[in-house]
């Protein structure tokens, strides 16, 4: 069974949240989760433990999952639903984007924070955690400007975030990114673009729960 990137236990109390369950607490929920990987994984001793495995396993992959990552794409109207990862250090070199499951892509400091942008309000506009929000919650679409406002923002908090940047720069690293992709024989529309006639900007369009950031 593959499991979406949703490793942190307020992730998931997030989607019980709104689908009307009973809120629990977010670690609690989450041992109980990797409780349930770990025996997954395990041999059960009898078929009966095995079948009762994987009821529940289905169940609580219906459940958590598979409904409301349905009900997301439906309404989301998103190009894909690649599995994001955005994963790499601020001060190091190393910084990366794993689509699927692939071999990660290297990618340059401008093309690392552009991103880091839009994964970052991808889960801020679901209301899941992330190392920093984006703040801008009305807007769907981030433009040029918008991602330029966030990145000043956090670099006033971290200077590791500086980047003397533009609006020119950041549709040049949206650009370079979507090479990236489809020299790795990606779907480029893993970063979408918004028609100026709709009011233009930049979005991850994928659902929410596939994106995660992993920041060292």
């Amino acid at each position: 069974m593959m499991w979406p990137p949703l490793a942190r236990g307020a992730d998931f109390l997030k989607i019980m949240s709104d689908n009307n369950e009973e809120p629990n607490d977010p670690e609690a929920l989450e041992q109980f989760l990797r409780q349930l990987m770990r025996l997954s994984n395990e041999s059960p001793e009898t078929s009966a433990q095995t079948a009762t495995l994987r009821a529940l396993s289905s169940q609580l992959w219906r459940k958590l999952f598979l409904i409301p990552l349905l009900s997301v794409i439906r309404h989301g109207g998103f190009l894909t639903n690649d599995l994001v990862e955005v994963s790499g250090s601020l001060r190091g070199s190393m910084k990366h984007i794993r689509v699927n499951g692939a071999r990660g892509i290297n990618l340059t400091k401008p093309e690392f924070l552009v991103l880091y942008v839009l994964a970052a309000h991808s889960r801020t506009l679901a209301g899941l955690t992330t190392p920093r929000k984006t703040e801008i919650e009305a807007e769907v679409y981030l433009s040029a400007k918008d991602i330029v406002s966030v990145l000043e923002t956090w670099a006033r908090e971290d200077p590791a975030l500086s980047w003397n940047t533009s609006s020119e720069a950041v549709h040049s690293a949206i650009w370079k990114l979507r090479g990236r992709l489809a020299e790795a024989g990606l779907n480029q529309n893993l970063i979408e673009t918004r028609s100026r006639e709709e009011g233009g900007g930049y979005r991850l369009s994928t659902a929410s729960f596939n994106v995660d950031i992993q920041l060292r």
